[in-house]
């Protein structure tokens, strides 16, 4: 089928075709074709705004901290301070980034809209994740996750995998990383400006105050990857099951279950690629031996020396949970990205085929037992 140049428009094609009748590769190329007019007309607009909107945004903001020093020498510069502070709120309501706008029609209208059609066993929402799955996995009790101070999440797709509930999204852990060499001189400042401040004090009434932090500190992303949801079919009894990666096990935490009393029993499993990689933890041995069957060990071997990744999993609540660290982004948008016909748009849903045969390999809905 051959599709329109890019000077027709596209409406005059939806009269011709039919959309209950065409192909995949079809209904793909005919989005395609809408995502490129789309494209054109936001790259368009992002050209202009970086001649106009972004050099205006950076003379706004130097002129904010000019007109601050020289408010105060000179009070009546105040109302150019007002000024700019007026313009920027106008410029951040009427603007918005051709970038972010292009993301939002990808992921919030072309998306849903091809989930919907070829995808019905699934639920696509572009900014969530699921929080409350990555609360109760219990990955957050290891010592490596606790220092998070946040998650973010995106791209959650809820739905069904050969009458198993599954999910899976992209998530994102931040922490707290010190600036040591930054640190060091705020501290030496500090300290040679404290006889300074200890002489003023001196000639005032009043205490001594410090009101901040020494420490520098900004905050970074120190992990990201897939969090995978699944039903496990098995009747877990309230016990938990952990595989945690030996390298993600701090020399903290060694120390700690070494000293002190765990719920948790390490055991080794009939896999030695297993035992290696991971510390296999559970609050019940016998129900751990039955609940690692061989095809679940072997597909954890799989990912393990297909994707050149270790999981971190969690048999929890009747559930399996999993988080794979992975760098790729798969919902990613860019504006600048070539459109080339429908493979562009196929190539988001190559990983959900992917996602669908690990789950299909882990075969989740195969009971061992009833009752232990």
């Amino acid at each position: 089928m051959k599709f329109p140049k890019q000077n027709v428009p596209i409406l005059m094609w939806d009269r011709f075709l039919d959309l209950n009748r065409m192909n995949k590769e079809e209904f793909l190329g005919l989005k395609a074709a809408e995502l490129d007019a789309k494209q054109r007309k936001y790259l368009r607009k992002y050209k202009v705004a970086r001649y106009t909107i972004v050099p205006l945004n950076f003379l706004l903001k130097i002129g904010f901290y000019v007109m601050i020093v020289v408010s105060i020498i000179f009070p009546p510069a105040l109302l150019i301070l007002v000024g700019i502070i007026v313009l920027w709120v106008i410029l951040y309501l009427v603007y918005k980034d051709p970038r972010e706008a292009f993301e939002e029609y990808v992921k919030e209208e072309l998306l849903p809209e091809i989930f919907k059609k070829y995808y019905p066993q699934y639920f696509y929402e572009p900014y969530e994740y699921n929080q409350k799955g990555l609360q109760e996995s219990g990955f957050f009790s290891k010592s490596f996750f606790d220092k998070s101070i946040f998650t973010q999440g995106e791209d959650h797709v809820t739905g069904s995998v050969k009458g198993i509930d599954v999910d899976f999204s992209e998530v994102y852990f931040y922490k707290d990383q010190i600036l040591w060499f930054k640190s060091i001189l705020q501290i030496l400042f500090f300290i040679l400006l404290l006889p300074i401040a200890i002489v003023v004090a001196l000639f005032q009434d009043g205490d001594l105050e410090f009101d901040g932090s020494l420490i520098a500190r900004r905050t970074i992303n120190y992990y990201r990857g897939l969090f995978v949801s699944a039903d496990f079919h098995k009747d877990l009894q309230g016990q938990d099951i952990m595989l945690i990666p030996r390298k993600l096990e701090t020399t903290w935490e060694k120390f700690r279950t070494k000293i002190f009393s765990s719920k948790y029993t390490e055991i080794k499993v009939e896999h030695p690629l297993i035992n290696e990689r991971f510390k296999v933890l559970t609050t019940n041995t016998r129900l751990g031996y039955y609940a690692l069957s061989p095809s679940l060990l072997q597909t954890i071997v799989d990912i393990i020396e297909y994707e050149r990744v270790t999981p971190m999993i969690s048999l929890k609540n009747d559930r399996l949970y999993m988080s794979i660290p992975w760098q790729h982004d798969y919902f990613d948008v860019k504006l600048t990205k070539p459109i080339d016909g429908y493979k562009y748009l196929k190539e988001y849903f190559l990983d959900l085929d992917s996602f669908e045969r690990m789950i299909t390999s882990f075969k989740l809905d195969v009971r061992i037992w009833s009752k232990i």
